[in-house]
């Protein structure tokens, strides 16, 4: 193996400290003793002077490469995700706090049941927030907090999730929807949620929201 610091690399046959031949995406410097003084990677006049280690790598004057297959690329880029996550069965993890206002319009006090959301990413859903049951005095408005746990984000939801984020500036998009039962005296009705939200990740883990879109609907 090839010491690089921060990494160890399997080195190229022949190389000190090699231990057999390198394996696809591996990057190493180019023997460029053939090149002009001025032109120390051949790239300026175009000589093609430098060389690799056999034909199986990719010259780019100055470094040699080995080349990865889509596969091979899609493979490592998810390994390296679940290393960042700290979870093999995901590959993103992420906590919210979210502050959810519940409002009694009724002359009646009212009791708010367990209330079950899902959160989703494209219409695949990747985390879940319960809101616990709850008391809701007539005529009034009470305030909670929701935990929001997004841990089952498969692989290529996660590379869609980080191409969002590279295009829209740390920007994602996400969905929350639910139900909340509730009984008001002997009425028991089922209040329905729907929110499209927009996360500013570079605030994490504070939770801040740039869009914020929410529909509600009710039945008995």
């Amino acid at each position: 193996m090839r010491n690089d610091g921060c990494v160890c690399q399997r080195g190229v046959p022949g190389e000190r400290g090699s231990g057999g031949a390198a394996p696809p995406g591996t990057v190493v410097e180019a023997d460029t003793s053939a090149c002009p003084l001025l032109d120390r990677c051949g790239i300026l006049t175009g000589v093609e002077c430098s060389r690799c280690p056999d034909r199986s790598w990719v010259n780019d004057g100055c470094l040699c490469r080995r080349p990865l297959s889509t596969k091979q690329f899609f493979r490592g880029l998810e390994g390296f995700l679940g290393l960042l996550s700290g979870n093999a069965s995901t590959l993103v993890q992420m906590s919210l706090q979210a502050g959810v206002e519940l409002s009694n319009p009724n002359h009646l006090g009212a009791e708010a049941g367990e209330g079950s959301f899902f959160v989703r990413y494209k219409g695949t859903p990747i985390g879940t927030a319960k809101t616990a049951p709850q008391s809701i005095g007539a005529n009034t408005s009470t305030s909670m907090s929701v935990s929001v746990r997004v841990d089952r984000v498969p692989a290529d939801v996660a590379m869609q999730m980080t191409q969002e984020l590279l295009d829209s500036g740390n920007q994602l998009s996400l969905l929350v929807d639910g139900r909340l039962p509730a009984r008001v005296g002997f009425l028991r009705v089922t209040c329905g949620v729907r929110c499209d939200l927009r996360i500013d990740t570079s605030q994490l883990p504070a939770t801040v929201l740039t869009k914020e879109a929410c529909r509600y609907s009710y039945g008995v």
